[in-house]
């Protein structure tokens, strides 16, 4: 794998619109690579998840919850949890995502460490490797916390969320523990919790647009088509397409935000 254009340097210090630029430069000179990541990491397990819920008719088992919540109806959130479609699904989710946050971290920071830019799979794989159950533990530690935060008022998770956004990149790229980087996480973000906040609005807004955008298209597509079988098959498989894209640009974002947090605090 190999990188010739001009690179993108991570920790220079940078202001909310520079750090966005940085973020879609590197995404649209590496997106070649990307996507062979992602083929190669995070494909796999979305295809299985993708045929399980199909033949679980997990969208069904969800739809009927939703609409028993709407009409006050709650005693179905109970046998929601204990549906071991969910839980399986919960899982291959999970997956999905540390390999996901592992294997774009590990490719940025080999981008970074490796002064020519060429590297294989294999090195890629390694770092993986390392830092895969690090990863896992960090998500479900900070998604148990904000959780938490979120149950007991809302703001306190919002805040959370907010603190931990940079923890990832600290755990790999200065090979922290789990809890080294989320002390990392809290001294990086002091001082900068709205810019990490406006970076996590930004990535809501472009998931946003990518969902109305996809929705618009599919929207056409069963007007033509019609709904059912291969049509909606084909565009659910498009759907979590996009959303993997925009996944993976959020990490880059994530990465691009913590480089600047420490360039930031060496100036100081």
């Amino acid at each position: 794998m190999e990188s010739t254009k001009e690179r993108i340097n991570f920790y220079g210090d940078a202001d909310f619109p520079d750090l966005l630029g940085r973020t879609f430069r590197f995404f649209s000179r590496e997106f070649v690579n990307l996507v062979k990541i992602l083929l190669v990491f995070v494909v796999p397990i979305l295809l299985v998840n993708f045929w399980f819920s199909q033949k679980a008719g997990l969208q069904q088992i969800l739809n009927e919850a939703l609409i028993a919540m709407q009409k006050q109806d709650f005693s179905q959130l109970s046998t929601l949890f204990n549906r071991r479609e969910i839980w399986v699904s919960y899982i291959l989710s999970l997956l999905e995502s540390v390999l996901m946050t592992s294997s774009i971290i590990a490719y940025i920071k080999l981008y970074i460490d490796e002064e020519t830019g060429n590297f294989n799979l294999q090195s890629l794989w390694e770092q993986v490797k390392k830092y895969f159950f690090s990863v896992l533990g960090l998500q479900l530690l900070v998604g148990l916390v904000v959780l938490l935060g979120i149950l007991l008022c809302i703001l306190p998770g919002i805040y959370l969320l907010v603190v931990f956004f940079p923890a990832a990149p600290a755990l790999i790229l200065e090979n922290n523990g789990i809890r080294s980087a989320l002390a990392r996480s809290f001294e990086l973000t002091k001082g900068n919790w709205f810019t990490s906040f406006i970076a996590l609005l930004a990535i809501l807004l472009i998931t946003v647009v990518g969902n109305v955008l996809t929705s618009s298209i599919f929207t056409i597509m069963f007007a033509a088509f019609g709904k059912g079988g291969a049509v909606e098959s084909i565009s659910q498989l498009a759907f979590n397409s996009v959303q993997l894209l925009i996944s993976a640009l959020s990490v880059i974002v994530s990465v691009a935000l913590y480089a600047s947090f420490v360039a930031q605090s060496k100036m100081q």
